[in-house]
């Protein structure tokens, strides 16, 4: 989640105001490039892809969630500006084996603080189910049993509990869709 000041600037990023944009980029600058170089291992297209990136940024300025997760989502639109880079100058099966030899979100320089948001907020929308249904999605998700066994355990039928186990999956993608607006299967909007 962002903080107070990035949340003003993402607000002010929003309505068009290039001193927010000038914050930001100059924010983000360093951390887009080096984890631009990391991957490219080339400097004249980390800087043409950190170019692209915030060229990106301030046309898709309207769809960023001041609420959301900015560095989620301007690492979501690094990494596509990078494979499309890549994947323009090698032949299919070369792009294949960079993406295996790369990974995807492992080499994000922000990667272990995205990881403890994400499931700092994921403990919370757990928390805030209803008493049964956090019961139910608990004892699925987190202890290993198998809907039978939790229906067994708690009385009530199978259905039961496939229907608060889909609810509670319901909850928390509308939920993460409001923090995390931007996901990988986005890629066309980004880009």
């Amino acid at each position: 989640m962002n903080y107070p000041k990035e949340k003003r600037l993402l607000e002010a990023l929003r309505k068009g105001n290039s001193q927010a944009f000038e914050a930001i980029f100059y924010r983000y600058y360093s951390k887009v490039y080096h984890f631009t170089l990391k991957l490219l291992k080339n400097k004249e297209d980390a800087e043409g892809i950190v170019q692209e990136v915030f060229i990106t940024i301030w046309e898709k300025r309207k769809r960023i969630e001041p609420d959301g997760s900015f560095s989620g989502f301007l690492f979501t639109v690094t990494r596509n500006k990078i494979y499309n880079r890549v994947k323009q100058k090698l032949p299919q099966q070369e792009f294949n084996d960079y993406l295996d030899t790369t990974g995807s979100y492992d080499q994000c320089p922000n990667r272990n603080f995205e990881f403890e948001e994400l499931n700092d907020l994921i403990r919370a929308i757990i928390d805030s189910l209803p008493p049964k249904r956090k019961k139910i999605f608990l004892l699925s998700r987190i202890r290993g049993l198998t809907y039978k066994e939790i229906a067994d355990k708690l009385g009530v039928s199978v259905n039961t509990v496939d229907t608060q186990i889909r609810k509670s999956l319901d909850d928390i993608r509308k939920y993460l869709k409001k923090y995390y607006p931007f996901s990988v299967y986005d890629r066309e909007r980004l880009e």
